[in-house]
């Protein structure tokens, strides 16, 4: 079963994919600054991730959603 790695958040009242752990404490990439949107390398990683991770959803109904 796969478990999603990205979440859509609101950034600065935009619609944003970041990470699943953004804004908690399991964010382990930033420690105490967890905010992604910072990184323009990262981002684009997660875009593609994330649409990647919509197929895989639309073709598969066991799959995690969102959270």
């Amino acid at each position: 079963m796969y478990t999603r790695l990205t979440k859509t958040t609101t950034v600065e009242g935009r619609e944003c994919v970041s990470c699943i752990f953004h804004g908690t404490e399991m964010c382990r990439i930033h420690k105490g600054t967890p905010d992604c949107s910072h990184c323009e390398v990262f981002a684009a990683i997660l875009n593609q991730l994330h649409v990647l991770e919509n197929i895989i959803c639309e073709e598969h109904g066991d799959i995690q959603s969102e959270k």
